[in-house]
């Protein structure tokens, strides 16, 4: 308790000082921790190596932070972890925000988690990188199917409270393999996990995409992305039986992707006429396309963090969703949960539906006294301690009562559930409200980042 760690960062100084490139990976570790996530330093270190040793001179200051804490760094906090990147982002440099181009985090480097590679990225960063992903260079012996990007951000790792802070960011993702069940946070990560060919795969991929960002004007975001998911994961269903109409939130949606559109035909052009200059070592009018392109590049990363702002929430067990998504999914398990008790099937009401809605998995195996504090220190927990979850969570439906009652009775033959059935009715009615509410705030986001959009054409 009250223990103190340091996050640690050098620079390679570009010609503009004040625009960054920040690498970045932790140093603490469970265990011997060789993949999980002292490799990743190695990572980061290599490319500093290489970029270092090749003379090349950057135009953007490249930063090498090695963040402390993100494995544990606050008690009585369900937000635990990335406390090191949390704290270095929002309290320690928040003037790095608005100035950072990307942030590219490091995570169980040197391991061929699956035989294609995955970037991890914000939802604007996805189209750069897939089209990036084509040209770089394969290694024999790994990922023999190539490199995918995938996307939102995921909270496990430090990535997310850069991006949450407005620093479009991205990671190597490692989570959806066989290691994380096997060797994940235990003494087999260990040094016999090293795979050198995957190592080289990764200094390759993220030493050349840091030139590639270094040789960008502006920051290429691409707000198609994220709003194309959002229209996605509109269930009109849902919304009709709530009596809320989804159309105008479609409409400002189908809006606001048509302006993002024209600005993105607008970056690539900018940033299309800066790489050809550098390449012509055309020095003053790549300067000067630079300096002409500041206010766009400014915008662009302004309406960046007001889409992480408004748009991302999470679940109760820290998915990233659209804040329509939390009252949106709530409803589907009352009504499926409410549909399978009227016709007296307790066990599918029980085992299907009601412990997937916030954090009522809680009711089943604990007393009401630790339900209410794992709820509570969400709700009522202060923003130090929250961090990265701070004004995440949309809000909470309290079924202790009625699911502890439902389990009583589950084997109970004619069992009186009226009870219970109003009291999920009940709930059903307020989740009804909550996205009516919710999509009312998202209608009106949506025509604030529509209005940032139409600014930068």
């Amino acid at each position: 308790m009250d223990g103190k760690s340091y996050n640690y960062y050098g620079k390679i100084i570009g010609k503009d000082p004040d625009s960054y490139i920040i690498l970045s990976a932790h140093y603490d570790s469970y265990f011997t921790g060789f993949q999980d996530d002292h490799a990743a330093i190695g990572l980061m270190m290599g490319v500093a190596k290489g970029l270092v040793d090749s003379g090349y001179q950057p135009e953007k200051t490249i930063i090498f932070n090695a963040l402390a804490a993100e494995e544990w760094g606050v008690s009585n906090s369900r937000y635990d972890w990335s406390t090191g990147a949390y704290n270095q982002i929002f309290n320690i440099h928040p003037e790095w925000v608005g100035k950072a181009f990307a942030n590219m985090n490091f995570e169980l480097p040197a391991y061929e988690h699956t035989t294609q590679d995955e970037i991890r990225s914000v939802y604007e960063l996805n189209n750069y990188l897939t089209k990036f992903a084509k040209t770089v260079p394969s290694v024999d012996g790994v990922y023999k199917d190539g490199i995918s990007v995938v996307s939102p951000l995921r909270t496990w790792s430090d990535d997310f409270s850069f991006g949450i802070a407005g620093v479009p960011a991205l990671r190597n993702d490692f989570q959806d393999s066989d290691f994380m069940r096997t060797h994940y946070h235990s003494q087999f990560d260990n040094e016999d996990t090293y795979n050198a060919d995957a190592l080289k795969f990764h200094l390759n991929l993220y030493g050349l995409l840091s030139m590639h960002y270094d040789q960008t004007a502006v920051v290429p975001l691409d707000f198609t992305t994220r709003l194309t998911e959002m229209k996605k994961v509109i269930d009109a269903d849902i919304f009709g039986q709530a009596e809320v109409s989804s159309d105008q939130l479609v409409a400002e949606i189908d809006k606001a992707i048509a302006l993002a559109e024209e600005v993105n035909t607008k970056v690539l052009k900018v940033n299309d006429n800066y790489l050809t200059a550098l390449t012509e070592e055309d020095t003053d009018k790549a300067q000067k396309l630079y300096e002409d392109s500041r206010e766009l590049n400014s915008g662009l990363l302004s309406a960046f963090k007001y889409a992480e702002d408004q748009f991302v929430r999470l679940t109760w067990e820290d998915d990233q969703i659209f804040p329509h998504e939390h009252a949106q999914n709530n409803i589907t398990n009352l009504t499926l949960a409410i549909d399978a008790l009227n016709k007296g099937d307790i066990t599918t009401a029980i085992d299907e539906y009601l412990w997937a809605i916030d954090n009522n998995w809680y009711a089943y195996d604990f007393e009401k006294e630790v339900f209410d504090y794992f709820t509570n220190y969400v709700l009522d927990a202060p923003k130090e301690k929250l961090m990265w979850g701070d004004g995440r969570i949309v809000g909470h439906e309290n079924l202790f009562n009625p699911i502890n009652a439902l389990i009583e009775k589950s084997g109970q033959e004619d069992a009186d559930i009226s009870a219970e059935l109003a009291s999920l009715n009940e709930a059903l009615e307020r989740q009804k409200a909550l996205l009516q509410k919710t999509t009312a705030e998202e209608i009106i986001a949506v025509q604030e980042l529509a209005k940032k959009l139409e600014a930068l054409k």
